[in-house]
Formats: C-alpha cells, structure tokens, sequence
C-alpha cells in the first residue's frame, strides 16, 4: 500500500495565523508498498506529527494525503485509514491495562467484533512473529520484562494486521541487544508479511540497517528521501551540521577516502562490508595518502 504526501502543511492553532503556528510546511514524500522508510529529525523537526497525520489521527492543514494502491483514500477519509495503519508510540507498555498478555492483544479484535477463531489465528501469527512464549499470554504484562512487555505492546497493534505500521521510536529505553533484537523481529515481520514499515527514530544506526529509504526532517520540512547509501557517503556534512549523528562505520570510511589517493567503493553500508572492502584495498593497493 502505497502513501504519497502531497503539499502538506499542518498547524496546531487551527484559527491562528501566526506563522510560529506551523509544524509543518510544504511536505512531499512518497511510501512505496512493502518497504521500510525511516524518518530521522531532532525533537520539533516534524516528525511524530506526521506519523499521526498519516494514521489520521489529525487532518491537515493544507494537502492531502493519499493512502491505497487501488483507491485512493483522501485524508478525511477517518475510518478507512485507521484500518489501514497502525501506530505504535514511544514506550507502548505504558499503554498496557488487560489482566493477562493475551487479553491485552485481543482488546482490539474485540472490540471490532472478530471472532475468536480469528483473533486466536491473528494472535498466533504475531506472538510468533515476535518471539513472545506461548507461556508468556496467561501472565499479567505488569510482570514482564522491559523488552517482553514492549513486544506485547506491539503485539496489540500488529494483530490487527495493518497494511502500515507506524514506530515511533520503538527501542526506546531498551538496551543495544534488546534494541537490535527487537528491530531484527519487525523486520522480519514485515517481509514475511509484506508489510510497509515506518519507523521514526534518532537512532541513524536502525535507519542504516533496515531502510530502503531516509526521509531527513528539520523545523518541518522534508530535506531529503534518499537510500542510506546516498545519504551517508553524499551529506555527511550536512547531517553532521544539524547535529544528526554518522554511523562509526560511515565516519571511517568517509574519512579514509578523504585521505585516500583512490576511494574505497561500497555497495552496501553494513560494518561486515565495510570492513571486507577496506581489507581488500589494502591488500591490492600501494595506499599513500594526501598531504
């Protein structure tokens, strides 16, 4: 399910005209069908309002939003949307209440009349997806850990199979393992499921790893949608200036090809990569650098 952002602007004082007003200014960005998107940005560049104006949790502005590979479906268009995207927000344990992890998962299901057949189908599939134990569903989730009751947070959203899911920050407060753990399971989960994955987060290492694309956010504009490796090797600097960090791997071997009398070409980003092709240089090159 493609998304395609047209043209949107978004203030939160609807009836003000201040131009202090605006979040968002002129937004053009385009979401192909079953792929994972990052969208990086400090605090303030934009980027949670929109993931809530792609769930249709607020309208624009100004623009629209059309969201459907067959139909379009216009941003008023309140219901449709909300089947169609998910959205999981910072720290989603927070947002746990049922007595037991199952019942937790089923809320949703419930409440728009599934069958039990179904939901127990649905429930099987995502707690599967996220590796959380069949033992783990008659548990009340205030008696998990960190990392298990973050994924039956997620588990509520993604049994209700949406074409998009939207993350905001999900690792958040998790440690580098549970951290990558839980990235490499969405991840999993959305090409399994051919799902379109949206992920915002500050952590440019996660948007290496995983995106097809980068969209970059700064005081409400869309400066760049490009592959990681466009944007790593080709606006190091201008990242560097808002503050956005570099991945080790990108620092080391943009700075290398500053020195060197001949780059280090890559097709990919990964640190095994990386490291693979700067051996290789070594070992075929006379490498002298310059002054």
């Amino acid at each position: 399910m493609q998304i395609i952002v047209k043209n949107v602007s978004y203030r939160y004082d609807q009836n003000g005209y201040e131009k202090s007003n605006w979040i968002l200014h002129q937004v053009n960005v385009t979401i192909p069908s079953h792929s994972f998107v990052s969208i990086v940005g400090h605090t303030g560049s934009g980027k949670s309002t929109l993931a809530k104006l792609i769930k249709g949790l607020i309208l624009p502005s100004a623009g629209r939003i059309d969201i459907s590979e067959q139909e379009k479906s216009h941003c008023n268009d309140k219901a449709n949307i909300h089947n169609k995207v998910g959205l999981v927000f910072q720290y989603p344990e927070h947002q746990l209440f049922e007595m037991t992890v199952l019942d937790d998962i089923a809320f949703g299901p419930k409440q728009l009349g599934w069958s039990m057949e179904t939901i127990s189908e649905k429930t099987e599939q995502v707690t599967k997806a996220l590796g959380l134990k069949r033992e783990t569903l008659n548990q009340s989730p205030f008696h998990l850990s960190g990392g298990e009751k973050r994924k039956a947070a997620l588990a509520g959203v993604m049994v209700m199979d949406p074409e998009v899911l939207i993350l905001d920050e999900p690792a958040a407060g998790l440690d580098p393992v549970s951290r990558r753990n839980l990235m490499q399971l969405i991840e999993s989960w959305r090409k399994t499921a051919r799902k379109t994955v949206i992920l915002i987060t500050h952590h440019m290492d996660d948007a290496l790893a995983y995106s097809d694309e980068i969209i970059v956010m700064n005081k409400g504009k869309v400066l760049y949608q490009l592959s990681p490796n466009q944007l790593f090797l080709e606006h190091e600097d201008e990242l560097i200036k808002m503050d956005l960090d570099i991945p080790d791997q990108v620092k080391l071997l943009n700075k290398l090809n500053r020195r060197l009398a001949k780059s280090i070409k890559v097709d990919s980003l990964k640190e095994e990569h990386i490291f693979e092709k700067i051996a290789e240089y070594y070992k075929k090159n006379e490498v002298t650098y310059d002054s």
